[in-house]
């Protein structure tokens, strides 16, 4: 049977930067049937198979953020249809549900933290507009000369992963945490600690979608 696959990611040593295995964490408490989650370090391509096999994939990681960015939730893959672009929203201090949306312009990456975490997954969709589409071929066109397969280090690449090895993309979101502390220790930051919880308020509104 098809499940709902969360994959939360990140260095849970990096204190904030651990913000997407704890949301992980969390959803697995709440034990629901047919949801399965996966704490991991690093998006790796392993991963494309149970993705290829999951009816829904949410990824959960932390981004650096600066004081006035909030929760970001961008909608890689929509269901039920060809996959189109991205569609971006964030959850600031009004903290929306997906269907809100916002500007573009406050999705565009961060600027660097300046003790950046160890992974190479904190830059969240860009460059992409409401002209192009995306699908797992435009995806695989674009990432086919650079696709890292020891380290995929980003969703998309992943979804492209799985449609070029399995013939098959869940419908999938991406929820970010804003982070600001990637110092070496194991707790979070207050920002962080609210965002955790508004990312498993979304995680929710996006099983009842």
């Amino acid at each position: 049977m098809a499940e709902i696959l969360i994959i939360g990611y990140g260095n849970t040593l990096r204190s904030d930067d651990g913000a997407g295995q704890r949301v992980a964490e969390l959803v697995t408490e709440w034990n629901l049937p047919n949801v399965r989650s996966l704490r991991v370090h690093q998006l790796t391509p392993e991963l494309a198979e149970p993705i290829s096999q999951a009816e829904l994939v949410i990824f959960v990681d932390a981004y650096p953020a600066t004081s006035e960015q909030g929760l970001q939730v961008h909608q890689l893959c929509a269901p039920h249809s060809s996959p189109s672009s991205p569609s971006s929203h964030s959850s600031p201090s009004s903290h929306s549900s997906p269907s809100s949306h916002s500007s573009p312009s406050s999705h565009s990456s961060p600027s660097p933290h300046s003790s950046p975490s160890p992974h190479s997954s904190h830059s969240p969709p860009s460059s992409h507009t409401p002209h192009t589409p995306y699908t797992p071929h435009t995806l695989l066109e674009r990432e086919s000369q650079g696709l890292n397969i020891g380290h995929t280090g980003d969703p998309r690449s992943l979804l492209a992963l799985s449609q070029l090895i399995y013939n098959n993309t869940p419908p999938a979101w991406w929820i970010l945490v804003p982070a600001v502390n990637f110092e070496f220790g194991e707790s979070f930051s207050p920002k962080t600690t609210e965002n955790i919880q508004y990312s498993l308020a979304q995680i929710r509104q996006i099983f009842v979608k």
